[in-house]
């Protein structure tokens, strides 16, 4: 369960200089991208566009019906 607590315990471990396991997200593109997605979730932003390219949606709808982990490349 995502708490607060949860939240910032998880925050406080991301470091400016940590690298990614995968993909190529920065800390500070992970903060952006979760306040983003924080402001559509309390309906704060509701005039957004989806841009995820197809082949990653299919990738998504595929590991959703099948019980894999999602691909990580």
């Amino acid at each position: 369960e995502m708490t607060e607590a949860k939240i910032n315990e998880c925050l406080s471990k991301l470091k400016a200089d940590a690298k990614p396991k995968w993909g190529i997200m920065t800390p500070q593109h992970m903060i952006e991208h979760l306040e983003y997605t924080y402001k559509i979730a309390s309906g704060e932003i509701q005039d957004f566009e989806i841009a995820t390219p197809e082949k990653i949606l299919d990738k998504v709808h595929a590991s959703s019906y099948n019980y894999r982990k999602f691909p990580q490349n």
